[in-house]
């Protein structure tokens, strides 16, 4: 079973050490523990997700609340490097 998530936008949850990406899943089911990729070279994305959830503006989440998967960065250099990917438009592969 796969899946694939559209991302509109990506903030950090730095209080919980997260980096969320809120859009769309466009096919399949995303679920925690799933495996996320960015079909390119560059980034060399692969993490586990953490969670997927609901975020908006309580959460320090732009906009009403969407579907966004999470991910545990375990230290603010990683949270920023991620951050520094561009991420809007973007599609992630998810497999178990």
């Amino acid at each position: 079973m796969s899946a694939r998530f559209e991302i509109r936008r990506a903030f950090p949850l730095p209080e919980r050490e997260l980096l969320a990406l809120a859009g769309t899943v466009l096919e399949g089911t995303a679920t925690a523990g799933m495996t996320a990729r960015l079909r390119d070279e560059e980034s060399g994305f692969e993490q586990p997700v953490h969670a997927v959830e609901f975020l908006g503006e309580e959460a320090g989440a732009p906009g009403p609340p969407s579907p966004c998967l999470t991910f545990h960065a375990r230290d603010a250099s990683r949270l920023a490097e991620w951050m520094a990917l561009d991420w809007e438009g973007r599609t992630v592969e998810l497999t178990w």
